[in-house]
């Protein structure tokens, strides 16, 4: 985790914030991709004629991502439409779906990291 700005390399392409759908209240204020085990932790708003999320990042700048996996964003809406049946991690699977998760990878804002990241 990062404990200051300095810490942060690329701030131009790190994120900070990321609106989170997470309708049980438990993750207010945060939100989580897990690199090293590397799988999805939390479910992430999607806007934008239903296909995309917008990104905060650390040098202040703006972005939107367009998710390629449907299965992805079926996952996000799920936590919104049905949080019951809600399971708050996920594993990437296909194509589409492991190239959101190297792009969210890739602009995680992390120290270090000590997992195998190649899979990805």
């Amino acid at each position: 985790m990062c404990k200051s700005m300095s810490d942060i390399k690329e701030p131009g392409r790190k994120y900070a914030f990321i609106p989170e759908c997470d309708v049980r209240g438990y993750n207010w204020g945060s939100w989580v991709l897990r690199p090293v085990t590397g799988n999805w932790a939390d479910a992430f708003a999607i806007w934008h004629r239903g296909r995309s999320t917008n990104f905060g990042f650390v040098d202040g700048h703006v972005g939107k991502r367009s998710w390629q996996s449907q299965n992805l964003v079926d996952w996000c809406y799920l936590a919104l439409d049905e949080p019951s049946k809600f399971n708050f991690t996920r594993q990437p699977s296909g194509e589409e779906e492991i190239a959101d998760f190297r792009w969210a990878l890739t602009g995680y804002a992390y120290k270090s990291l000590t997992g195998d990241l190649n899979m990805y």
